[in-house]
């Protein structure tokens, strides 16, 4: 499974502490809705942007925009 809800408690860690963060989230599925609300409830929704499913080349305009690029998984490696 994906580990965007960790992503999103971090993020708003990150807020409390006085970082200035912008998350920016790419993908969907059954989660998202889930996702958008844990946004809601943490308050950081303003600071969320929830983009749904998008296009290779857009995903890579978002690489080349990020400061940092996180590919959350909790899936471990193999």
């Amino acid at each position: 499974s994906k580990g965007v809800g960790d992503l999103l408690d971090a993020t708003a860690a990150m807020l409390a502490n006085g970082l200035q963060v912008r998350l920016d989230v790419a993908g969907d599925g059954a989660a998202l809705p889930d996702m958008k609300e844990r946004a809601r409830r943490l308050n950081i929704h303003e600071q969320v942007t929830f983009h749904g499913s998008v296009a290779n080349d857009r995903v890579l305009g978002f690489f080349r925009e990020a400061d940092v690029v996180v590919l959350p998984s909790r899936d471990g490696y193999s």
